[in-house]
């Protein structure tokens, strides 16, 4: 199953000319963030039916993408690999869950985001 999600990730990064920059490291990207003074755009995902379609409308939104990029370092994790990132910050039972994080003090920023068609909704930009 999570050999699935992953050949579909992989199939929509090809499909699509504009790619999210995920980053998989939580640490190495949190510094990258602090050092490019941008906010983290953290993305937990299982390999549930709900996360695929998530990351599957993602690549469909150019303009987002654009924004993510430029605005944002973005952290892809899956909870089911053996990941380092701080559960404490960003526990959740429900998922996909989005957070939008300050890489200076490593807050979070908005309420966490479970709506997979938040793209209509997200006014952060």
């Amino acid at each position: 199953m999570s050999k699935n999600l992953l050949l579909i990730f992989f199939f929509i990064s090809n499909l699509y000319s504009q790619n999210i920059s995920w980053y998989s490291n939580y640490d190495k990207a949190l510094i990258l963030a602090q050092n490019e003074k941008k906010n983290l755009f953290v993305l937990l995902v299982d390999t549930k039916e709900e996360s695929k379609r998530l990351l599957t409308n993602l690549y469909k939104k150019k303009e987002f993408i654009n924004l993510l990029n430029k605005r944002f370092v973005s952290i892809l994790i899956n909870i089911e690999y053996k990941t380092s990132y701080p559960i404490e910050l960003y526990y959740t039972t429900k998922f996909p869950t989005i957070f939008i994080v300050d890489s200076k003090l490593e807050i979070i920023l908005e309420k966490p985001i479970y709506d997979i068609n938040f793209l209509e909704k997200l006014k952060l930009f």
